[in-house]
């Protein structure tokens, strides 16, 4: 096996410390309520996001919550938009 081939083999297998915590955060949602999350780590950080999951897990899940109802709200405007 060439060099090239064992690199890439080791880095396939590797998780990212953020996706680690992803997938601890996203487990048991849905697709909605995943996408939901990864915009709430691009809009407040991954380390905030994880720190409200760890410490205060109600309010995570309150934040997803909200999250999914703003985005069905939007769906169903632009449905609306785009059918008139």
């Amino acid at each position: 096996m060439s060099v090239y081939k064992s690199i890439i083999k080791e880095s396939i297998n590797e998780r990212s410390y953020g996706d680690e915590h992803f997938w601890e955060m996203s487990r048991g949602m849905n697709n909605i309520q995943k996408k939901v999350l990864s915009n709430l780590i691009d809009e407040y950080e991954m380390g905030r996001v994880l720190y409200m999951f760890q410490t205060n897990p109600k309010e995570f899940k309150s934040a997803i919550n909200s999250g999914v109802k703003l985005m069905k709200s939007k769906k169903l405007k632009v449905k609306k938009w785009k059918y008139k």
